[in-house]
């Protein structure tokens, strides 16, 4: 999250979220570089399990003969419909 300001990112957690706001001057133009990940573990809190994504639950229903794959690529960031490729 963008707050307007200046001074250093600061990074909360609690149970349901995780929050980085990063502050930047009005007007000001950025480029960040963000990732995520999901996993299969179901002790991570908050839960990023791909279970948990209903456009994976779609994608499962549709039954495609490449599933295993396309799991893979979710798990390690590479699926464009569930994580947000890097540049």
């Amino acid at each position: 999250m963008l707050d307007e300001g200046s001074g250093v990112p600061e990074f909360t957690e609690n149970a349901t979220e995780r929050v980085l706001r990063v502050p930047s001057p009005e007007a000001e133009m950025v480029t960040v570089a963000m990732s995520c990940a999901l996993s299969d573990d179901p002790t991570t809190k908050p839960p990023s399990m791909l279970s948990t994504m209903k456009i994976w639950s779609l994608i499962e229903a549709a039954s495609p003969p490449n599933l295993a794959f396309l799991q893979t690529l979710a798990l390690n960031g590479q699926h464009w419909m569930l994580t947000r490729p890097g540049f």
